[in-house]
């Protein structure tokens, strides 16, 4: 007969609920070390399918430390579980890890490099999934080194404050990242000053690619054929179809380029005219090596 002590002592062990508890000591006799097992083996098996569950909502951490920078952006499925303590903690331990270890610059490095000792990141997050009944799922990762060739900014917008975000976690993060090469004291200050205005435009902006080549030719083909669709049922001129489709893609490239982008604090110029003119004004050529933004809905 399984005792209300024996239920106890394993919902304390493993946090798992009371019911669950009593059911896995009287699948396994009573052993205390098999029904924990159990239970560990059901709350997987049950974050396993949640796997597949949208996420929309989570977290978003930009830390330094050292000369490291990152950007980690968390998901889960509602703002509530956000907001908790334990999601939270999960996720200020993924951002601190990727600060240790300057080989983890991507979420598949992340999930297999141990969080705690013993428990790779992946195993953590299935653990608290199970505990949250709510998927998770640790989206991106960006990582940055400081150097004497660059210089990195970044930028942590909560979005409607509320009082529940850190001073390093927020909705939407940004990292930019410039090139610094024989930069003096001076020229290396100018330039984060004007890494800091990049860093405020991207969160407004939302650029998804830093120039036109960088557009993979998949999307930029999906846009073409997006644009081609809309055009079917219209009887104009070859060349004209021509001409609209190169606008509408020049359009296209205009809101998801960074450098093209009209300039938030002067819509007349655009990115890449702003820093050629910093450039000028710095007295040495100024380079965007990389951007990362990361947000979340909610």
């Amino acid at each position: 007969m399984i005792t209300t002590a024996q239920v106890k002592e394993l919902w304390k062990a493993t946090d798992a609920g009371l019911l669950d508890c009593k059911k896995a000591l009287q699948a396994n006799d009573g052993d205390f070390e098999r029904a924990a097992v159990y239970l560990r083996e059901k709350g997987m098996a049950h974050a396993a399918q949640k796997a597949s569950r949208e996420t929309r909502a989570g977290l978003v951490l930009v830390q330094a430390a050292g000369n490291g920078v990152c950007a980690v952006q968390v998901n889960c499925e509602t703002d509530f579980v956000a907001r908790t303590d334990e999601f939270k903690t999960l996720a200020h331990r993924a951002a601190e890890r990727v600060l240790t270890d300057a080989s983890l610059t991507n979420v598949e490095k992340l999930l297999v490099a141990d969080l705690a000792p013993g428990q790779a990141t992946a195993e953590a997050i299935q653990e608290l999934a199970s505990k949250l009944g709510e998927n998770i799922a640790i989206r991106y990762v960006a990582r940055y080194t400081l150097d004497d060739t660059n210089v990195v900014q970044s930028y942590i917008h909560a979005g409607d404050i509320d009082g529940h975000y850190g001073l390093t976690e927020g909705r939407v993060g940004v990292v930019v990242e410039l090139g610094a090469c024989n930069a003096t004291p001076a020229a290396r200050q100018a330039l984060e000053g004007l890494a800091h205005d990049l860093t405020l435009h991207i969160v407004s902006a939302s650029p998804t690619y830093l120039a036109p080549g960088d557009i993979p030719d998949d999307v930029a083909q999906q846009e073409r054929d997006r644009i081609m669709a809309r055009l079917a049922g219209e009887n104009k001129p070859d060349h004209v179809r021509a001409e609209i489709i190169q606008g509408q893609l020049d359009k296209f490239m205009q809101q998801a380029c960074l450098l093209k982008q009209a300039f938030v604090k002067d819509e007349g110029v655009s990115i890449e005219e702003f820093v050629q003119q910093k450039s000028m004004e710095i007295g040495l050529p100024v380079t965007i090596n990389r951007f990362t933004r990361l947000e979340v809905e909610a």
